[in-house]
């Protein structure tokens, strides 16, 4: 059976599970679809029923994924016909998506990126339970061009088992809206007021980074535009833009949009204070904030480890061996300087590269031939307080990740290395030296 899902130009063939069609249709009720007339296209993707699941067949898939419940293997269809859906609007658009959920509050969207096990499904859901409208509860179209974000029509889907802590009113709630499940997952199955429909639009308002602890009061307080733009890079879920552009087109949001950490520990403090924060909103400048968005000052000094492997890995296995001969950045890797953090492109091989205030101080340096001791001199100059063993260790890490991505160079060897980076391919990845 070929099924054409709206916003996707190639069918999707069911083959020998026709059954697993309600799953997806209770999963994202407001997408519009229907049976293709023409039974012998070609899909862009093809599900199997095997004997122990589901297999499903993708072109951007290096392998099929397997799912062993008809639960699972609807999500897995799901996030596929959404990266079709993207991958067709982007290419001449704008429009990518985010890993991320999102939420109305006075008009206007408050973004979640995705952070692992940050509780961003349970507080949709607990937001939902609150009378808020869910815009997102996993994945998020955006368009940068007009600064709205793009509703997909997926349920919240809540990870089994609940946490114990949960409180007896949002239990009910979950229990009176409960949808497709399985062991691992249930999906909440919310009325039209408080889920967005498939191609909804709505103006983004706000950035808000989870921060979920194992104690402590929920406050709201101004994130860093840096860190909004990292955790954007990071969960950009569209690939096939070059570096440059998708680090100017995410910069642009965190320019306009304010930024924030939300911390907490308790799921209904962080739904009542994100409702009080956000029923009038506050300005970007920050001023006039309603008085539980607290104030909090960024740190001056370098992060514990500058190679922190959070967006691909950035950080080599071991520190190389570097001689006492100079080296400087290489002309062709663009920066993008975001309070005081650079974030670096590199046209060569697609990668975007996170240097921390620290290490984008020492990029700076880089513009002129310096060597690894003069770096660690001119650090220590700056910041006596630091040991300077630490700092040593620390600017040898950096150099050895700038060298091993070809970052850096000898000078006598500028010409060579931007010959063959010529030449290589072009494939987009993530990293971070923060």
């Amino acid at each position: 059976m070929l099924v054409k899902f709206a916003g996707i130009l190639q069918p999707v063939a069911f083959i020998g599970c026709e059954n697993l069609l309600p799953y997806v249709l209770k999963i994202i009720p407001s997408w519009p679809w229907d049976i293709a007339t023409d039974q012998l296209e070609e899909p862009v993707i093809a599900i199997h029923r095997i004997d122990d699941g589901y297999v499903i067949h993708a072109p951007w898939h290096s392998q099929p994924m397997s799912d062993p419940t008809e639960v699972s293997a609807a999500c897995s269809l799901i996030v596929d016909l959404i990266h079709a859906r993207t991958l067709e609007r982007s290419i001449e658009g704008e429009e990518f998506c985010l890993h991320g959920a999102a939420a109305v509050f006075s008009g206007r969207l408050v973004v979640f990126p995705a952070l692992q096990r940050a509780g961003k499904s349970t507080l949709m859901a607990r937001l939902a339970a609150a009378g808020q409208r869910i815009f997102a509860d996993d994945l998020l179209g955006i368009c940068t061009l007009e600064d709205i974000g793009i509703s997909f029509g997926a349920s919240p889907r809540l990870r089994l088992p609940l946490p114990t802590r949960t409180r007896r009113p949002f239990r009910n709630f979950i229990d009176a809206h409960r949808g497709p499940a399985d062991d691992r997952y249930l999906y909440l199955d919310l009325p039209a007021a408080q889920l967005a429909l498939h191609g909804e639009t709505a103006p983004l308002g706000a950035i808000v980074l989870l921060d979920r602890r194992a104690t402590g009061a929920a406050i709201l307080v101004p994130a860093r535009r840096s860190a909004g733009l990292r955790h954007l890079i990071v969960q950009n879920l569209t690939g096939h833009h070059d570096a440059e552009t998708i680090v100017a087109r995410l910069r642009r949001l965190v320019d306009e949009l304010p930024c924030y950490t939300l911390r907490f520990s308790n799921i209904d403090e962080a739904a009542a204070l994100l409702h009080d924060s956000f029923i009038s909103w506050p300005s970007q400048s920050g001023e006039g904030e309603t008085a539980r968005i607290a104030a909090e000052e960024p740190s001056p000094l370098p992060s514990k480890s500058y190679l922190q492997p959070q967006m691909k890995s950035a950080a080599p296995r071991r520190r190389r061996r570097l001689d006492d001969d100079p080296y400087i950045r290489l002309p062709a890797v663009a920066a993008h300087e975001v309070d005081g953090e650079i974030f670096l492109t590199d046209p060569r091989d697609g990668a975007i590269h996170h240097l921390n205030l620290m290490a984008s101080g020492l990029w700076r340096l880089l513009a002129e031939p310096i060597t690894t001791k003069q770096a660690v001199e001119v650090v220590q100059t700056a910041f006596p307080s630091l040991q300077r063993q630490r700092l040593e260790r620390d600017v040898t890490a950096l150099f050895s990740h700038l060298l091993e991505n070809k970052l850096i160079a000898h000078p006598e060897h500028l010409d060579s290395l931007a010959a063959a980076g010529a030449r290589a391919p072009l494939g987009r990845t993530a990293k971070t030296a923060s």
